[in-house]
């Protein structure tokens, strides 16, 4: 009797599986697949701190920490010198020894300091499919449409993979390289090999941090609603040399770089943008940062010069700068940036543009329960921004194996947003399975209904869809 209702189970299952699929094929061939909406595989790029859990090397971080978090001060300097301080560690004063006891043994710093060459890497694939509304059934904006004109489906495969290769031969020398390779979804080719990193560290008498080469910053602390704060968002874009020394009471960094076509041969200072050959100071962006601490309060300080610079396109902002507080505030932890811009010719105390970004974080005292919320005015992009956001992410459910979390935008120039609920899991070693349901609301062609939707994982100008995403993935 049992196993006759156990075979009754398996085929409705399997009846229902079948339902999806044939409804699925329907669907695509009334609207065939579009690779080229877009449609990122990762639905957990909707929400704020992704938790992956990706198989990892014993004693490995899931994230390599080359690209310094906002807020925390240079740990370089104190990392390549630590093995310094132990030098004299050695047992206690001569009376409370033998006269005949052997000298103790002396820390080996260079165990402490060095290590041999690390190659470590991470290797994933996986496919997405997304079914959309372009318009509600029965309003006006569908113009009578049917249902099945309304819809729009949307799906890719994917597969990328990353090699990294670390090296520190001496206490004062470090090597480290990024080298990866992503499937282009409408050639079906793999993309040709591109470093995303490649630099060198160098410890000068241990008190002076360099970094030489292509490096990946981020300054600023904006997480849901982008981060006008980083100053020096394109220094992955070219070379760039970094240093780091310790100042007063805090670290103070500094950096000169390349990025774009700033630099040509045929340089031509009245072209737009402007470009200078490689000798040329001008060709060159500038930037510094000086971060410390008072009394509860982190404080980050820092500045950018780079002379016509087209980061907003028509309009020249030769000149930023930034102010980063964070601290507690009651359960809280609070952050807040202000940032603005000014053209050297008409150098003013009144900006070209200016932001400004709060933030509020709180989580439970086990961490399964978390909630971020932002808020953020932006006047630098010529259009005014004024928005506001919340992320949260609940406690697992089934044996922890599914997370659910859900995030909310809001475009208060417009009124239009964006509500996504979702839920990711990994119901199998090396497998993530993610479902989300995004919702749209506001007039067409406003800010959360068309303009950026080329940053998110749906087909452009929906109203609401529904999205699969299953990828394996392994480290090694």
């Amino acid at each position: 009797m049992k196993q006759l209702t156990s075979k009754k189970s398996i085929l409705q299952i399997a009846r229902i599986l079948t339902r999806i699929v044939v409804l699925f094929l329907l669907l695509i061939t009334v609207h065939p697949l579009h690779a080229q909406d877009e449609f990122q595989i990762d639905i957990d790029d909707l929400f704020f701190l992704d938790d992956s859990e990706a198989d990892e090397p014993e004693g490995e971080p899931a994230v390599e920490p080359e690209s310094e978090p906002a807020g925390e001060p240079a740990v370089e300097l104190e990392s390549e010198t630590a093995g310094e301080e132990a030098a004299a560690v050695e047992t206690p004063a001569a009376e409370e020894e033998p006269a005949e006891a052997e000298p103790a043994e002396r820390v080996d710093l260079a165990a402490l300091t060095t290590a041999p060459l690390k190659v470590t890497g991470t290797v994933s694939a996986g496919f997405g499919a997304g079914i959309g509304l372009t318009e509600w059934p029965g309003s006006s904006a569908a113009e009578n449409a049917d249902l099945v004109d309304l819809l729009n489906v949307s799906g890719l495969y994917r597969s990328s993979a990353v090699v990294k290769i670390d090296a520190r031969p001496k206490p004062y020398l470090r090597f480290y390289t990024a080298l990866g390779t992503s499937l282009d979804n409408d050639t079906m080719v793999f993309t040709t090999p591109e470093i995303s990193e490649i630099f060198i560290d160098y410890t000068l008498a241990d008190k002076i941090f360099l970094r030489f080469g292509k490096q990946a910053l981020t300054w600023g602390q904006g997480r849901l609603l982008g981060n006008p704060a980083n100053l020096v968002s394109r220094t992955a874009q070219g070379a760039a040399v970094r240093g780091s020394v310790q100042a007063g009471s805090g670290t103070l960094n500094g950096i000169v770089y390349a990025a774009g076509d700033w630099i040509d041969a045929g340089a031509d200072s009245d072209a737009d943008p402007a470009t200078y050959a490689n000798t040329d100071p001008r060709a060159y962006g500038y930037a510094a940062r000086w971060d410390t601490l008072v009394g509860p309060v982190a404080l980050l300080l820092s500045g950018h010069f780079k002379l016509h610079d087209d980061i907003f396109q028509d309009d020249k902002s030769d000149i930023g700068a930034a102010a980063s507080l964070s601290f507690t505030l009651g359960p809280f932890d609070a952050a807040l940036d202000l940032t603005g811009r000014w053209g050297v010719e008409e150098l003013a105390w009144n900006p070209d543009g200016w932001s400004v970004m709060g933030q509020l974080f709180w989580e439970n005292a086990d961490r399964s329960l978390s909630v971020l919320g932002e808020y953020q005015y932006d006047a630098s992009l010529g259009d005014t921004r004024h928005h506001a956001a919340l992320a949260a992410k609940f406690p697992k459910l089934l044996d922890g194996t599914w997370q659910p979390a859900l995030s909310w935008k809001h475009a208060f120039q417009d009124g239009s947003g964006e509500f996504i609920p979702g839920i990711s899991g990994r119901p199998a070693p090396g497998m993530q399975v993610s479902l989300g349901g995004p919702l749209f609301y506001g007039k067409p062609g406003s800010y959360y209904r068309e303009s950026v939707n080329d940053e998110l994982p749906i087909p452009k100008d929906q109203v609401a869809g529904l999205l699969l995403a299953v990828n394996v993935n392994f480290s090694f």
